[in-house]
């Protein structure tokens, strides 16, 4: 708990995938729900594409409604006063016209945060917001420039000169800055061969390959848990990668390749406090299946179930990579949101009573608080009056120590308000 309150959102984004692993048996039932279902909400909203809309918002809602509830075990206050909660009901409504909400996340505008600081610290200080602004202005106007755009002068449309362009096409450097490097493209099914120093036998009649692309164009290591398909029997098959092979005599990386998975199984129910899909190593005559590697699907996340020897683990559905792909591969019993609570109304009900009497509580603590300030507030008053000395006492004290000062400083006044009056009267005449 190191940095604990000074998380930010990408440290939640990577703590709502596995935080369910690790604090199992250290929080109590109503927090340890709360993590599941920010979990699996967090895995169904962080995804590109949607298949089936009508079965997508379906789930939606009830993973919306159960993170609510479960934050209503805990403090049903929160419901009421914190937006974001609030916001996560409109969510089933604004996809449809604006398409996944990943793609309208205010969280991408972060990573300028950086840059509006030292617009800041390189100011005046005199005007920072000024000075941002300018410097923004700036950054676009270069990047409008080079990228080819047009700009108004001496009464007609120009653009950067063919030099601006050539520079830009082979300055790898300012194509990263502006985001147009252009990402790696793997081919589907090919095959990266260890370095020549690293092989074991360089006569072995085949090589042994340290990573692959699968159909979908992503990098599989050996040891990564894949969803291939068997082409032999059409059925899908999950397994972990044991090895990559090619053989040394084929003059296309993708020809006569095949890959060695370790054969799992699904079992029937989830498991019981995670509420994830439970795999099992298969028997020993199904234990290893070879298939292509263009057969293999996608790669996704396993955690081991510690519980348990090493034949069983556990399919991590709050990992937000390949997580549709994961539910439409999975049996639909297995993946299918289950409300918390079958009669939410009746719970709302409950949460309002318990809700009433803690503000009412609260509202009586904030009270006797105040008055207990306030009886302090005037005894110390009192204290500090009853220790002053009088007027009145001082006055009489100085009267019977010094009776003919004091009249002699009497007479000495009334004279003196008699010469001020009478100056007075001159000048008014």
């Amino acid at each position: 708990m190191q940095y604990r309150n000074g998380l930010i959102g990408k440290h939640f984004k990577s703590l709502s995938q596995t935080l369910a692993f690790h604090i199992h048996g250290l929080v109590t039932t109503e927090q340890f729900t709360l993590v599941k279902a920010a979990g699996e909400l967090g895995a169904m909203l962080w995804i590109h594409e949607i298949d089936d809309m009508n079965a997508y918002l379906a789930d939606l809602d009830i993973l919306i409604n159960n993170l609510l509830d479960a934050f209503g075990n805990l403090d049903p206050l929160k419901i009421i006063t914190k937006a974001k909660l609030h916001i996560l009901t409109h969510l089933p409504q604004d996809i449809p016209r604006y398409g996944p909400a990943v793609c309208f996340s205010t969280e991408i505008f972060e990573c300028f945060n950086a840059v509006f600081q030292m617009c800041s610290v390189l100011s005046n200080h005199q005007a920072p917001s000024r000075d941002i602004a300018y410097k923004n202005a700036d950054i676009d106007r270069v990047k409008h420039l080079i990228s080819g755009g047009y700009w108004f002068e001496d009464g007609s449309w120009i653009y950067a000169g063919k030099d601006v362009w050539e520079f830009m096409k082979h300055n790898m450097i300012m194509q990263r800055h502006f985001g147009w490097a252009p990402r790696p493209v793997l081919t589907p099914g090919s095959i990266k061969l260890p370095a020549w120093g690293k092989v074991v036998s360089v006569y072995a009649r085949q090589s042994l390959g340290f990573r692959f692309a699968s159909a979908r164009q992503t990098a599989v290591l050996i040891g990564s848990w894949v969803m291939a398909h068997d082409d032999e029997n059409n059925t899908n098959v999950i397994g972990r990668v044991a090895e990559i092979i090619q053989p040394k005599t084929s003059t296309s990386e993708l020809a006569e390749s095949f890959v060695t998975l370790e054969r799992f199984s699904l079992a029937e129910a989830l498991h019981a406090n995670l509420g994830m899909p439970i795999l099992r190593r298969a028997s020993e005559a199904e234990q290893f299946v070879m298939v292509a590697p263009t057969s293999v699907l996608f790669p996704f996340n396993i955690q081991h179930d510690c519980s348990l020897d090493d034949d069983h683990f556990i399919i991590n559905t709050h990992a937000l990579h390949n997580a549709m792909l994961l539910r439409k591969h999975l049996p639909i019993y297995l993946t299918i949101p289950r409300p918390l609570y079958p009669n939410r109304k009746e719970r709302h009900h409950k949460l309002l009573t318990v809700l009433r009497d803690t503000q009412l509580q609260k509202r009586a603590q904030a009270k006797l608080k105040r008055d207990e300030k306030k009886k302090l507030k005037q005894t110390q008053e009192s204290g500090v009056l009853q220790s002053a000395p009088s007027p009145d006492k001082d006055n009489s004290l100085v009267s019977d120590s010094d009776d003919s000062e004091g009249d002699v400083g009497s007479e000495v006044e009334a004279e003196a308000r008699v010469v001020q009056g009478g100056q007075k009267r001159q000048r008014k005449a």
